[in-house]
């Protein structure tokens, strides 16, 4: 490319009291500014659009530098690319590559656990927070992640595997491949550098899958309720069992609940008016949402009775450092009261209503809704967002007479449906 400027022309401008330019030809020219300075510029169109693009300062960009990056502009707009996005995006890319390379585990654990693990329960995020600060940060938390092996990550499940905690040692495994998944989609990492590591692991046997416990036939269910009332009503024969315990063992078999969904239970989750609990999402143990559980007229009696006495914010109160009761205290009441263990277990009140539920009661979805289960795939749900508010209190409130009748000897009572 020959111009029309040379060196010595270019040497011989002086600084004017405004800027000026002078032109080398095919668009390119230097700019003069009124303090000396000369700062070579091209001049293009693209897609009808007149654009600019800087080629650097004179000196330090010689004319001949100046003339090749003007060519190598024309180059690039010849294959319909603009050269000012590509010199943006040249240097987006410098700069990721940049902070990618300082990146440590650290940096990128803070922001996997920001995008990823907000989203699980409290309970799931503290677990895992604890995973990481225990067994992953200590040892790669300031290293480069970039720098990070597969042997590096392999010496911390060593030495869980060598503590014989197996299955601390597969979910520290679990955590490290989301963690080199994330940064993979992130573009941190050509790869995920914990990929294959469970291969590498021990893995305990598999036990046979056991269910909890319980007694569902219609006898033994009245058998268990009969048990129930005589240890509520005659505690003095039982070491005087609190008030408190007493009411859990009644309250469960009525609401389905699981565990520390009821025995964790504050007041203000209770609405008397409209007869019914909400469960928030983080003691939920299943469910993606908050749980809503509606109270038959003996739930709310029940409820109303402990309602009197209460003392601080839980319902079932305890000396215990949790504020409220164990479920092993309910169920050491429940084995108390003359049901044997291992037969039956207070999770079990769950699959007796099932059981029962689906036994004498045609509304398939009232039953499962009742014990928090979900209908259908996701899809499903998604399209679907009926509650079944009044089939399920319809159901729940069946159901509270059908275990009356039982434990009062009485035939249990027929389900109408009445939609």
């Amino acid at each position: 490319m020959a111009g029309s400027l040379s060196d010595k022309k270019i040497k011989a401008l002086v600084p004017k009291e405004k800027t000026y330019i002078q032109s080398d030809g095919d668009g390119m020219y230097l700019e003069v500014t009124p303090k000396g300075s000369k700062r070579w510029r091209m001049k293009y169109r693209f897609w009808g659009k007149e654009n600019r693009l800087s080629l650097g300062l004179y000196p330090q960009v010689s004319l001949a530098q100046a003339r090749e990056k003007c060519q190598e502009a024309r180059k690039l707009i010849a294959e319909g690319i603009d050269p000012s996005q590509a010199r943006k995006k040249a240097k987006a890319q410098a700069r990721e590559e940049e902070f990618k390379d300082a990146l440590t585990y650290a940096d990128v654990v803070k922001k996997w656990f920001e995008v990823k693990q907000l989203k699980n329960v409290e309970r799931t995020q503290k677990v895992n927070r604890q995973r990481l600060d225990r067994h992953i940060l200590p040892a790669l938390g300031g290293k480069l992640f970039c720098e990070v092996t597969q042997e590096d990550q392999l010496a911390i499940l060593r030495d869980l595997e060598n503590r014989d905690v197996l299955e601390e040692c597969k979910r520290v495994c679990d955590l490290m491949e989301q963690i080199g998944a994330y940064a993979q989609a992130r573009k941190w990492s050509e790869g995920n550098i914990a990929l294959g590591l469970k291969q590498l692991i021990k893995r305990r046997p598999s036990a046979k899958k056991t269910h909890l416990p319980a007694i569902t036939e219609l006898e033994g269910v009245r058998a268990m309720l009969k048990k129930i009332d005589v240890f509520c009503k005659r505690g003095e024969q039982y070491g005087n069992p609190s008030s408190i315990m007493r009411a859990a063992l009644r309250l469960y078999p009525l609401t389905g609940l699981r565990g520390n969904e009821l025995a964790a239970a504050r007041w203000e989750e209770v609405n008397f008016e409209e007869r019914k609990m909400v469960i928030p999402l983080e003691r939920c143990q299943k469910t993606k949402m908050p749980f809503t559980v509606y109270l038959s007229s003996q739930a709310v009696a029940i409820l109303q009775d402990l309602y009197e006495q209460r003392r601080n914010g839980f319902i079932f109160r305890s000396g215990g450092k949790n504020g409220y009761i164990t479920l092993n205290g309910v169920n050491n009441a429940l084995h108390s009261a003359g049901i044997p263990k291992g037969e039956m277990c207070n999770h079990g009140w769950r699959s007796v209503m099932l059981t029962l539920g689906h036994q004498y009661c045609p509304d398939y979805e009232a039953v499962e809704l009742s014990a928090s289960h979900q209908i259908g795939n996701d899809m499903a749900l998604a399209n679907n967002r009926g509650t079944y508010e009044e089939r399920r209190r319809a159901f729940i409130q069946w159901w509270s007479d059908f275990l009356d009748a039982l434990a009062n000897d009485r035939e249990p009572v027929k389900y109408h449906i009445e939609y």
